[in-house]
């Protein structure tokens, strides 16, 4: 499919579709799309700038494929979805994902920089800041500048009210700054902009920024009860512009208000799934068999344009909490746009298990590849095992299905994520390793040495830690090449879990290496003093770090005779060298070591006198 013809799709799927406070939402994907093709030249890239947010417009994947939307396009429009962790626990993961791709991260660096740009203030864009900020470090591009405040921010009403624009003038500016005050009493204003704005000649973006103040006033719950606002709610309730009757019914449901509870009902019952998302967040109490009724008809509605209607209708019936509106919570159908785990994760533990079968079966469709392969996952299904071992051996986005089969935990699983490992996509390697290691089988050891010559580095750093986990000793010697790279701690801490003889000259080049951090330093320190060796001499060192190691070190080695060597770090200018001795001898646990100790009970510094103290303490009763 042509740019032109994916330009055409976009624009059908988001006509009437607003974005920001200033303008059309297609005029936005022209804007990304420009921008992108400034980075790149590929029209696959192009065409993901203008299709980015089809999918949550009710336009899935396998739609698009359907259309003949050219896979790499689709693929990158796929990779621009956030993720349901992405969304609850960890929104940084976002952009770090997207950075694994350039031409995924490009779009979105393009689509937040131009809502940087129609961001009226800098309050208004900080919840994409940080986002935007490590995209831009990522592909080395210009960091977003801080919006320049508007001249009208900060006045009070009485001082806005003077700045009405001219005939013919420009709302937005006025609009911003009286939805910034929260008043109620800026309605007749705003009012008077939104008549001025909303004619066939009127400046889009203007009527945007009014009916944003408007909105923002009106849904105010301290507002609720305010002259203007009942006003407004009276004269726009039955109005027939669909924006003014959830504006109006919005305004009253923020009230909870018991008196209005008929009212809102007529609205939940409307066809309009605006008005009723407005409407039902008004509902509060227990509730009764009318309104269950007509809950139940919003939840059953399968139209992608009743999403958030669904969504208000699922918390509500969960907040009533009776035993109608669970059985109309399990009749709930599963969409994979709007799952219903999404909203409530407790759902797998109340009712997921029923549904594993229909599960298993939407493997099988495109637009299920996420979702169903993360449900099962959470449910433990090992039922499923199969269908999605045969679903990571197609040619779909494997991600979910091998995540899953990490969660489930089943052995069956082990062949086709061996398979993964040999993937050119060097996620879906990371993955694979990632959930061989939970599994558990003993294949996961050889598939894990063999990824520590993988070429990529997220690879490799998972090997080390798979290895790390089992410490298993057929991985000595790749733990033991681990040490000389970024990911020395954690093999350290496999070989001195092994305790294999073989890694002792690097636990000895660590402990002694005066660039080793105290953590690694520490570690190789555990590995000297757990396992047999002969020793080696690092005291000499001019760096005190490693000397105090090397005391403390001593402590843990009767059989190398130390008294000598801790005698004379107990005469040491260093204070804490001199305490570590001491603690050293009563490690040691030798009755003639007291009178070394005893003369620290003396030493200037505190930290000394206490180890010594403590020291003596330990030392069989004769000694003192």
């Amino acid at each position: 499919m042509t740019t032109a013809k994916i330009r055409r799709l976009a624009a059908r799927t988001h006509r009437g579709q607003t974005f920001g406070r200033d303008g059309d939402f297609v005029a936005h994907l022209e804007r990304v799309a420009e921008r992108v093709g400034e980075f790149t030249r590929f029209p696959a890239v192009v065409g993901a700038a203008w299709l980015y947010a089809v999918p949550e417009a009710g336009v899935s994947p396998a739609e698009l494929h359907r259309r003949g939307i050219d896979p790499a396009t689709v693929r990158l429009v796929e990779m621009l979805q956030r993720r349901p962790e992405e969304v609850r626990l960890s929104p940084q993961a976002y952009p770090e994902r997207l950075l694994r791709n350039r031409e995924a991260a490009l779009v979105r660096y393009a689509v937040l920089t131009d809502l940087h740009r129609h961001r009226g203030d800098e309050s208004a864009y900080a919840p994409w800041r940080r986002e935007h900020e490590r995209l831009a470090d990522g592909l080395g591009l210009p960091r977003p500048s801080l919006a320049p405040k508007s001249p009208l921010s900060g006045l009070d009403l009485a001082a806005l009210a003077g700045h009405r624009p001219e005939p013919g003038g420009h709302w937005g500016p006025l609009a911003r700054a009286l939805g910034e005050l929260r008043d109620a009493d800026a309605l007749p204003l705003l009012l008077e902009g939104y008549r001025a704005e909303n004619t066939p000649g009127g400046r889009h973006c203007c009527l945007v920024a009014v009916q944003a103040a408007i909105h923002t006033i009106v849904t105010r719950p301290e507002n609720a009860g305010t002259a203007p606002v009942g006003a407004l709610i009276e004269q726009w309730w039955d109005a027939e512009s669909g924006w003014e009757q959830r504006v109006a019914v919005w305004g009253r449901a923020v009230g909870r208000d018991l008196a209005h509870r008929e009212a809102l009902l007529g609205k939940v019952a409307a066809n309009e799934p605006g008005t009723v998302s407005s409407a039902i967040p008004g509902l509060f109490g227990p509730g009764d068999a009318v309104e269950v009724a007509l809950l139940r008809d919003v939840v059953l509605r399968e139209d992608p344009r009743w999403r958030w209607a669904r969504r208000a209708a699922v918390t509500r019936l969960t907040e009533m909490g009776c035993p109608e509106a669970a059985a109309v919570l399990r009749e709930r159908p599963l969409d994979p746009a709007d799952p219903p785990w999404h909203a409530d994760p407790a759902w797998f533990a109340a009712g997921g298990a029923e549904v594993v079968g229909a599960l298993v079966e939407h493997l099988d469709e495109y637009a299920w590849v996420h979702e169903a392969p993360f449900a099962l996952g959470e449910l433990r299904a090992a039922e499923a095992v199969p269908a999605l071992c045969a679903l990571v051996r197609r040619p779909l986005p494997p991600h979910a299905a091998i995540d899953a089969l990490g969660k489930i935990g089943s052995a069956d699983a082990v062949p086709a994520l061996l398979e993964c490992l040999r993937s050119d996509r060097p996620e879906v390697r990371d993955l694979a390793l990632r959930a061989l290691g939970r599994i558990g089988d003993e294949r996961v050891v050889d598939a894990a040495i063999a990824a520590c010559d993988d070429p990529d580095p997220r690879v490799r750093e998972r090997a080390v830690r798979v290895l790390a986990r089992y410490g298993d000793e057929r991985a000595v010697p790749q733990l033991i090449r681990a040490c000389d790279t970024a990911y020395a701690l954690v093999a350290l801490r496999a070989l001195v879990r092994i305790g294999d003889p073989r890694a002792l000259p690097t636990m000895w080049h660590l402990f002694g290496d005066a660039a080793a951090g105290r953590a690694v330093r520490h570690t190789a320190g555990q590995g000297l003093a757990a396992i047999e060796g002969t020793q080696q001499y690092v005291h000499h060192t001019r760096d005190v770090r490693v000397r105090r190691a090397y005391v403390w070190l001593l402590g843990h080695k009767p059989e190398w005779k130390p008294d000598y060597q801790l005698k004379t770090a107990a005469a040491d200018d260093d204070p804490i060298m001199r305490a570590r001795a001491a603690e050293a001898f009563g490690r040691l646990g030798d009755p003639a070591a007291a009178e070394q100790v005893r003369p620290l009970l003396a030493d200037p510094d505190p930290r000394v006198r206490a180890a010594a103290a403590t020291a003596l303490r330990a030392l069989p009763e004769q000694a003192a």
